[in-house]
């Protein structure tokens, strides 16, 4: 009885170790990821919604689509994907909102896809995935918060992309945070675990 008891404590320990040493690492990689330059030639950048008020970008979304602007100019890509519905009642999605802005600051609107759908990360980058396909591309660069690529490029990269991350490296979004990165290791385990597995990478 003794015997079994001290094994049943062993297992136990183990576990709780492993389950330690998981969150740590995830939550190492959100902030190496959120720091690290990746930044390359793509077929297009892609920049991840966040609120907007009535056709405005909201300070976080217009330093995600100065970043993205700045990339476009500097050759980085060609085309710039804008992404992110709408709440109850708003008349602008986020999507058209980031298009709006980027067309007032002198991208062509042809060079500017919005992808209006979504209500989350995963399935708005599921969108941009099956666009991305129509167009030939394979190369994504995503435009983020820095705590929010490593989630970001990890789920872009399930659905069969090669993927950089050029997050802001300053002003809204841009600082590393202990709630954000509690919350973002929380969602890339849970992508791990139960939505990568519950889905099939498309070919």
């Amino acid at each position: 009885m003794f015997f079994a008891f001290r094994m049943l404590r062993r297992v136990i320990s183990a576990l709780v170790l492993v389950v330690v040493v998981s969150i740590a690492t995830t939550a190492g990689w959100v902030v190496v990821t959120g720091l690290r330059e990746d930044i390359a030639p793509s077929d297009a950048i892609v920049v991840l919604g966040a609120a907007q008020f009535d056709g405005r970008p909201s300070p976080v979304l217009r330093n995600r689509l100065n970043r993205a602007y700045a990339l476009y100019k500097a050759g980085i890509a060609e085309h710039i994907v804008t992404v992110g519905g709408s709440r109850p009642g708003d008349r602008f999605t986020e999507a058209t909102s980031g298009r709006l802005y980027l067309q007032s600051r002198g991208v062509a609107r042809s060079h500017i896809r919005a992808i209006r759908t979504g209500t989350d990360t995963y399935n708005s980058l599921v969108a941009v995935a099956a666009y991305a396909r129509s167009q030939h591309w394979r190369t994504i660069t995503i435009v983020s918060d820095r705590c929010h690529v490593a989630r970001s490029d990890a789920m872009m990269s399930s659905l069969g992309f090669v993927v950089h991350s050029a997050p802001p490296t300053s002003g809204p979004g841009a600082s590393i945070t202990l709630p954000y990165v509690v919350r973002e290791t929380g969602g890339l385990l849970q992508f791990w675990l139960i939505t990568q597995r519950g889905s099939s990478t498309p070919s």
